[in-house]
């Protein structure tokens, strides 16, 4: 997490995982699915779970990434990471 103002909002945080891990997904919607549209593989995977990890300042060893199969659910994991670390 950047600041002490909250989360980063959605775009912000496509934006970083797209820079950390070199992607350039198709689509950008909440939507979209890592490997179908946003161009993920298997091997990604590991690395998207600590990136998203980084931003928020938490980490969350429980997570399993089937869980996570769009954008809006690594966002929605950001949310969680970062909720639980202010909280």
């Amino acid at each position: 997490m950047d600041g002490l103002d909250g989360p980063l909002p959605f775009d912000a945080v496509v934006d970083r995982l797209v820079a950390s891990l070199g992607f350039t997904p198709v689509s950008r919607l909440p939507s979209s699915r890592l490997y179908d549209e946003v161009g993920l593989d298997s091997a990604d995977a590991t690395e998207l779970v600590l990136t998203v990890e980084a931003m928020a300042g938490h980490e969350n060893p429980s997570v399993e990434l089937p869980h996570m199969v769009t954008l809006g659910d690594v966002y929605d994991y950001y949310l969680m990471l970062v909720a639980t670390r202010s909280g």
